[in-house]
């Protein structure tokens, strides 16, 4: 009773709900409750907000505790795309570490096959200066007892000039070859190098957008039980009750929005016509007489009274197998309708490869079930811990199909299915713009029964969940 006549006071002297509610939290320093101690500039602002809440009405209050809600939705998607792109940078680094070992080993090669070039060229030379320096052609005529014998040394000296020249051969190409291998595995170090600091780099903007997430959701969650608090007191209900009423609400909202993302995913999006078919309707009235002569100028000239009727088969056989064959019927389909489609959409439904049987997709969803309950790590692929394409592409490993290391390269290498063909096994992705591959952010693995297996985001460990379909790509993936 008597706290009831203080919020009362503190109503009528225009403090308000929200200034109550905040100093119970301990949300607004004990100075303001205190008249002896002047107020600070934090002290004003938080009796203006005390003072705004206490103005604003329901509406608004709900609109703002919905804002919270998104608030806090949108920095764990944050969180998850500043961790894609590090594993992006990661595997990049990996790549490069890759190419540059080799680049080394194959330039590390080469020059020990220039030395082997060189050597062999040095023993020849120094042959030849121990055989006098010289065994030109007339020498060994000169020197040679008979015809045999000029013959044999004749052989000699073009087999000796022949290996000479071969030797020659061999050191200049060796050199060329380890020349541009170096270079190539300096090229190689310095790419390794440049993606090092970008992994790095993605790192630390993991770390610092998980950090900034947690300090959004902790503020979002302050101010929402503030609101709350509120309501509470405009509906002459508890806070508790209030609270569960706006759980209800958030998660209607969700429930909404998921609703009208899985109705647009159960159906398959229209096939792609490119640009050119606004040319398809000039086709279609070429039944009429009018417009052929307009598009074949050449043979319907002379017969043009003819072709109307078509019953009429002697005038145009002299004329009409030749020119309509190669101008009017072949070209426009084939210039419009089977070439665009295959160019429009690198990502479209049926692209990529799938080499897995159902029985594998299930025995890899089994997998992924029993990694429930494991932390979530950054760039993991167990045994302990996983992040979400670690899980997916650990879960296929286990049936001996290697699938890449990030969400955006798996989506770009697996078959692109319907949801209408889902099965057990298979996987889906979500982006921050579901028409932009390289903006995927998520991967789960379809465990059937309107059903997932996910790892998510620091703190949430490997979980089986209700299917999210807000936010996800316009197909699903077949390993």
């Amino acid at each position: 009773m008597r706290s009831t006549q203080t919020s009362r006071r503190l109503l009528h002297r225009g403090v308000g709900v929200g200034a109550v509610l905040a100093l119970s939290l301990g949300l607004v320093p004990s100075a303001v409750a205190d008249p002896q101690t002047p107020p600070s500039q934090q002290d004003i602002q938080a009796a203006r907000t005390a003072e705004n809440l206490a103005a604003a009405s329901v509406a608004q209050l709900e609109v703002e505790l919905a804002r919270l809600s998104v608030v806090s939705d949108q920095a764990m998607v944050d969180v998850q795309v500043a961790a894609e792109d590090y594993l992006t940078a990661s595997d990049q680094l990996a790549t490069s570490e890759a190419q540059a070992t080799q680049a080394q080993e194959r330039a590390a090669s080469a020059q020990t096959d220039l030395e082997a070039a060189r050597q062999e060229l040095t023993a020849i030379a120094l042959e030849a200066y121990r055989s006098g320096g010289s065994m030109g052609m007339l020498e060994a005529v000169l020197s040679a007892d008979g015809y045999q014998d000029v013959v044999e040394r004749t052989v000699a000296y073009q087999q000796f000039g022949s290996r000479a020249d071969a030797a020659v051969q061999r050191f200049d190409a060796s050199r060329i070859v380890a020349d541009a291998l170096t270079r190539r595995a300096g090229v190689a170090v310095a790419a390794r190098q440049a993606a090092k600091v970008q992994a790095d780099a993605a790192l630390q903007k993991a770390q610092q957008t998980q950090a900034r997430a947690a300090r959004q959701v902790a503020d979002a969650a302050t101010q929402r039980t503030v609101l709350i608090g509120v309501l509470a007191a405009r509906h002459h209900t508890t806070a508790a009750l209030e609270s569960q009423r706006q759980d209800a609400v958030d998660a209607e909202r969700r429930r909404r929005a998921d609703a009208a993302a899985r109705a647009a995913r159960a159906t398959e999006p229209p096939v792609q016509t490119p640009a050119p078919t606004s040319s398809t309707p000039a086709p279609k009235p070429t039944t009429t007489t009018p417009d052929p002569p307009a598009t074949t100028p050449n043979p319907p000239t002379t017969t043009t009274p003819n072709p109307p009727t078509t019953t009429t088969p002697n005038p145009p056989t002299t004329t009409t197998p030749d020119p309509p064959a190669a101008t009017t019927t072949p070209d426009p389909p084939a210039a419009t309708t089977p070439d665009p489609p295959a160019s429009s959409d690198p990502y479209g439904l049926g692209t990529g490869t799938s080499l897995s049987s159902a029985s594998q997709g299930q025995a890899a969803a089994n997998w992924a079930k029993t990694k429930t309950g494991l932390p979530y790590g950054l760039g993991k692929s167990g045994p302990d811990a996983y992040d979400c394409s670690g899980l997916t592409s650990s879960a296929w490993a286990t049936q001996g199909i290697a699938i890449s290391r990030t969400s955006r390269t798996q989506y770009k290498q697996v078959k692109k299915i319907s949801y209408n063909d889902l099965r057990p096994g298979d996987l889906v992705f979500w982006a921050t713009n579901t028409g932009n591959v390289d903006s995927i952010y998520h991967v789960a693995i379809w465990i059937g029964g309107g059903q997932i297996v996910e790892a998510t985001v620091p703190g949430v460990t490997s979980r089986v969940t209700s299917m999210r379909w807000s936010g996800t790509m316009p197909f699903a993936g077949r390993a």
